[in-house]
């Protein structure tokens, strides 16, 4: 399982420039010197390279920040395009679109268990206070280019029409599988930015185990997770609940045949 403070250092390639494969990088869609285009660079071999490396070195730092800037997406930008039409949920990473893999049974299944353990919970005993499916979260640390989406969020914040992103989370969940565990821990850092944020809850769906964040008195977050393991009990104090882990995978295939009910 990858460390809280190991996922840190996925923020060292914030910024380096980097494209999915199948997208070129900016410079190599530029004209280069003498009308040499990327598609002619394919056909003359190192020539292209020449160019290439001649045309940045006469670039200041200053230019080359500048350009890199202006090729990635803004969070108005990406909140204004419209859907694909498949249903998909799309993030935007860094300035980068990135859509989530179609989750499992198993993953759906626990994401809707969530969300009606935590809905009934508040309901009884938070009033004022909101589950939201899918939040929209606008991290502090490089705003302007990213706009992440767990799969659950609590607020204690109304409601306003004129409003996107999840105003004000106190617990934010997030349900693991194996295709996309290193893009849902490379959230985690940008999700602690959020002043309002107590807890992070991460719940694996390929094994019964689950991992807690939870901010200290002094406003830090711990250096490792707590580790949640089968038999165990899931204690959110941000919102006051208790669960065993037991009931969160009971309508799953590794519930085990065991039924257990969260405490309040």
């Amino acid at each position: 399982m990858v460390g809280f403070v190991g996922i840190l250092a996925l923020l060292g390639r914030i910024g380096d420039g980097r494209r999915p494969h199948g997208k070129l990088p900016v410079e190599n869609r530029l004209q280069g010197a003498g009308g040499v285009t990327f598609t002619d660079a394919r056909k003359t071999g190192n020539l292209w390279c020449n160019v290439l490396v001649r045309a940045k070195a006469r670039m200041s730092t200053a230019e080359q920040l500048t350009r890199h800037e202006a090729a990635r997406m803004t969070v108005e930008a990406f909140l204004a395009l419209p859907g694909d039409g498949t249903g998909r949920i799309f993030e935007l990473v860094h300035g980068e679109i990135r859509a989530q893999d179609a989750a499992s049974d198993a993953h759906g299944s626990i994401q809707q268990r969530l969300g009606i353990i935590l809905g009934n919970h508040i309901d009884a005993n938070r009033p004022g206070c909101r589950v939201v499916a899918n939040p929209g979260i606008k991290p502090r640390l490089l705003a302007k280019w990213n706009y992440r989406i767990p799969e659950l969020g609590v607020t204690c914040t109304p409601n306003r029409a004129d409003v996107r992103e999840t105003p004000d989370p106190i617990l934010l969940v997030e349900v693991l599988s194996p295709t996309n565990e290193a893009d849902t821990w490379s959230n985690v850092p940008l999700y602690a930015t959020l002043p309002s944020v107590q807890e992070i809850l991460l719940v694996d769906s390929s094994k019964v185990e689950a991992m807690l964040l939870r901010r200290g008195a002094d406003g830090n977050w711990p250096q490792e997770p707590q580790a949640i393991v089968a038999g165990g009990v899931i204690e959110l104090t941000s919102i006051g609940l208790e669960v065993t882990l037991a009931e969160v995978y009971r309508d799953t295939h590794l519930a085990g045949g065991s039924t257990a009910f969260a405490r309040t």
